[in-house]
């Protein structure tokens, strides 16, 4: 159990030390339940790498029943939604779906509704059905979340909805999606998956909030109207001229301008200024139309 916490919060090393432990217990133990919960130990912090070959082989035996019937405990229910995410991103899909198929109702194990649909919607993606992936998503995040959710299922669901959302190119809705994440999972502490928030929501144009403590040191974009900060988030963070042009679908022309204005406004003379200075202090914007 230790292990999944700091594992979800992002902290492998101390993750990795309570899945040894784990291990060094169980192999003590004639139970083989023990073992089953050190091998879920152990596919946690393969899982919170996207180590997928790791986690695989972490969970093999409870798939091939060498563990005899601790594969079909309830507490250990989680155990089938690690190694059918492991095999979608594997490209194992009729194998994930085997998984999910045998895997008890929900609720068992810490396992929630949100866990099953986002591995369902992930599926549909992966078979190249992007419809059946949004009704799925939707569905799901209209009944789980709520405003005031602190389920890392939840979170996860939005964090992967958003990435969806984004591959269709629906970068506004995608943006909702990963903000609606990040409040999830930065307020249970997972900082690595709020980073992954934060790239997503970079890709989408949105500004999101500088890493405590170091406001003193970062430029204030009040002054901006919505698409300068977009451009300037761009600039900052590496594009581009070109490429931030092609990413808002403008010509390389506007950007220059958005720039000239941009520096003005922020009392700067460079780009490297910008991106030395690029950190932001404001809390998340939405997308401008």
């Amino acid at each position: 159990v230790a292990a999944y916490l700091y594992a979800a919060r992002g902290e492998v090393e101390t993750a990795a030390d309570h899945a040894a432990a784990a291990r060094e217990a169980a192999e003590l133990s004639p139970s083989k339940e023990a073992l089953a919960c050190a091998a879920l130990a152990r596919a946690h912090v393969a899982w919170s790498q996207a180590d997928w070959a790791a986690v695989i082989t972490a969970l093999s035996p409870l798939e091939r029943g060498h563990l005899g019937t601790a594969s079909r405990y309830p507490n250990l229910a989680l155990w089938r939604y690690r190694l059918a995410e492991a095999c979608l991103n594997e490209g194992q899909l009729d194998r994930a779906r085997r998984l999910l198929a045998d895997s008890p109702q929900t609720p068992w194990g810490g396992v929630v509704r949100a866990d099953r649909a986002r591995l369902e919607a992930l599926a549909w993606q992966r078979a190249g059905q992007p419809d059946r992936a949004a009704a799925t998503f939707e569905a799901a995040a209209l009944k789980e979340g709520g405003t005031g959710s602190r389920r890392l299922a939840d979170g996860l669901l939005a964090l992967d909805y958003g990435r969806f959302l984004l591959s269709e190119k629906k970068r506004k809705p995608a943006g909702t999606a990963l903000l609606a994440a990040r409040r999830i999972l930065a307020g249970l502490g997972a900082a690595a998956l709020t980073s992954e928030c934060d790239q997503g929501l970079r890709a989408c144009g949105v500004l999101v909030p500088a890493p405590a403590g170091d406001q003193e040191t970062e430029p204030h974009l009040d002054a901006l109207t919505a698409r300068e900060q977009v451009v300037a988030r761009l600039v900052a963070a590496g594009m581009t001229n070109r490429e931030a042009a092609a990413e808002l679908f403008v010509s390389v022309k506007t950007i220059e301008y958005h720039l000239s204005v941009i520096f003005t406004k922020l009392h700067i003379r460079s780009r490297r200024e910008l991106i030395a200075g690029h950190r932001v202090t404001q809390a998340p914007v939405a997308l401008p139309d």
